[in-house]
Formats: structure tokens, C-alpha cells, sequence
């Protein structure tokens, strides 16, 4: 597993996120970004998970974005539900797979803060970007969803909710 940082891709405005790169995918999608991690490695599931919290203190992060590959290649779900697990109190976590939603384990759905669904599709390319109202994703047809199965992306776009200051 390769682990590094972004800001480009945790769904909100503030935060940098510890991006962990998983090996194996099934998608095969035109114009992948990630071609050199299609073919599957085990990894060990306690040095990943090390590997993640370590750089998350170096960084002073609590958001975390499992990307790929996908963490849902079907030998990466024991390791996925793993790190979930093992990640679930105190970090926020994010899901990248080509899978659509009703393909998502419920389980892992439920311990995502964030979920993004959807193959990459070079016929719905658009530019990665994200500023202080919304991010966008590569693909128009990739959605993000709640940790309720919520869809909150509309044409590969989300707009960042902006927190009412005028309660006093």
C-alpha cells in the first residue's frame, strides 16, 4: 500500500487527508489514472494500519481516503473492513471505488463518513478540482454519498454545506 497526502481529495473545503493507495481493480476503466495498481499484493494488515495512523499524526490529519486500485477488490475487503474497523473512532473516512452504491456492502457504507461510487468513464471527464464551495471528480458520472447511503453529489460535483454563523 502506498500512503501519502492530499487536499484535492477529501470531500470539504479545510481539510488536508491521509490517502491510502490500494493494489487491485477489477473495473478496467478507459483512461484509468492508476493503471500500475490493477494487479492485487497482500498486504499486512497491521502495518497498513500503522502505516495510517503514523502518517495521519505527522500530518495532524483525522481524514483518511482509501483510493486505488479499490479497497473493494474482493481481496482487499477483509483489509478494508479491517482498517474500518480499526479506524472507525476518530477518523473520517472516505471511499473511492468503481463500484456503484447498491454494490457496497452496507456495512461499509455505514463506516464511511463519505462514500464515492462509480467507474471512471473518459466520455464524462472533467478537470479534479476543488476550491472553497465544492470538489469535483475526474468523471461527471461518479457520485458521492453519505455514510446513510444519501446521495449528495449531482454530475460528478459537490457543494460544500456552509454552516449557518448568524445563530448566536
Amino acid at each position: 500500500m502506498f500512503i501519502t497526502e492530499s487536499f484535492l481529495e477529501y470531500p470539504d473545503n479545510i481539510s488536508n487527508a491521509v490517502l491510502c493507495f490500494f493494489k487491485g481493480c477489477l473495473y478496467n476503466c478507459q483512461g484509468c489514472s492508476n493503471p500500475q495498481l490493477k494487479k492485487w499484493e497482500q498486504e499486512s494488515n497491521i502495518d497498513v494500519y500503522n502505516q495510517i495512523i503514523e502518517y495521519a499524526r505527522t500530518i495532524n490529519s483525522n481524514k483518511i481516503v482509501f483510493v486505488g486500485g479499490d479497497c473493494l477488490h474482493p481481496q482487499n475487503i477483509k483489509m478494508t473492513e479491517y482498517l474500518l474497523d480499526k479506524l472507525n473512532l476518530g477518523y473520517d473516512i472516505c471511499i473511492y471505488t468503481g463500484a456503484s452504491i447498491e454494490n457496497v456492502p452496507e456495512i461499509i457504507v455505514k463506516q464511511c463518513k463519505f462514500l464515492k461510487c462509480g467507474k471512471y468513464d473518459e466520455n464524462c471527464r472533467q478537470e479534479s478540482y476543488k476550491n472553497d464551495s465544492y470538489i469535483q471528480f475526474a468523471s461527471k458520472n461518479q457520485k458521492l454519498y453519505s455514510a446513510e447511503g444519501k446521495l449528495l453529489s449531482e454530475n460528478g460535483r459537490y457543494y460544500f454545506i456552509k454552516e449557518d454563523t448568524n445563530n448566536e
